[in-house]
């Protein structure tokens, strides 16, 4: 046992070392495993298959975690086009929102670069189509904002979805397709009345929430529908984060400048 240690730094190696029935056993809380799982355990000839599941173990576990990275590492490698979802916040609005997409994200946006500026363009309740510095919403919601990233998407089409979404701009907030949601949401008519899912469901196209309106522009004008068999009215940022067609990279946190 290496000396220099305290009695709660021994008593965890020795944890971390130790067999049952010829097996390992981690006894570590999940924070230090995510960090020492098999990093600095000692195998014992014959034990290559044990670390061999061990590492398909902790590669599909940490695959889980999307990871939590500064703003202003992660600023350089956010391309315009990206989807950008919120976790749920303390109001109850927002809860309904995140409960209605059976998920924990209640808001929607897309970023958009312009010149040496990184922006996000969304729909937001009582405010309507706006713009808004990403650097500043991270810090007003830290650790909040989850970058996903579009698979499959080339520049022309990110431009072309980015300039649908910034024609929002100053539009109103679409109430209209909240009540439907709520009127859908109610358990008799949720159990009795199927989903819209034909996109000739969608209407005129007019003021539409946050996730309508991302849905709406990646379909029409980047050519992708981010989720299938789902009018884009009827989507919600829980379907967003579901689609095939979005990858999830990270979480943002405060760091950096615009």
């Amino acid at each position: 046992m290496a000396t220099g240690l305290t009695n709660s730094a021994k008593n965890a190696v020795r944890k971390f070392h130790a067999r049952k029935n010829g097996n390992l056993s981690f006894r570590l809380p999940l924070r230090q495993i995510s960090r020492r799982f098999l990093t600095q355990a000692t195998i014992r000839p014959g034990r290559e298959k044990i670390l061999s599941v061990g590492v398909r173990f902790r590669q599909n576990w940490v695959s889980c975690i999307m990871p939590t990275i500064p703003y202003q590492a992660a600023r350089p490698n956010i391309r315009s086009g990206d989807v950008l979802l919120f976790r749920r916040a303390c109001r109850p609005l927002s809860w309904l929102s995140a409960a209605w997409g059976r998920s924990i994200y209640s808001h929607a946006a897309v970023t958009a670069w312009w010149g040496q500026s990184l922006f996000l363009l969304h729909t937001e309740q009582w405010h309507g189509g706006e713009i808004m510095l990403l650097s500043r919403a991270v810090q007003r919601w830290p650790g909040r904002i989850d970058v996903f990233r579009p698979l499959g998407l080339v520049h022309p089409q990110r431009a072309k979805i980015v300039e649908h979404v910034k024609r929002a701009t100053g539009q109103r907030y679409g109430w209209r397709s909240i009540a439907r949601h709520a009127w859908h949401a109610t358990p008799l008519v949720r159990w009795l009345v199927e989903p819209p899912m034909s996109d000739m469901a969608n209407g005129d196209g007019g003021n539409a929430v946050c996730s309508e309106l991302i849905a709406r522009a990646y379909r029409v004008a980047g050519g992708v529908d981010l989720v299938p068999h789902l009018s884009d009215w009827a989507t919600t940022p829980g379907d967003l984060a579901r689609s095939a067609r979005l990858e999830r990279w990270c979480t943002l946190t405060q760091g950096g400048e615009s």
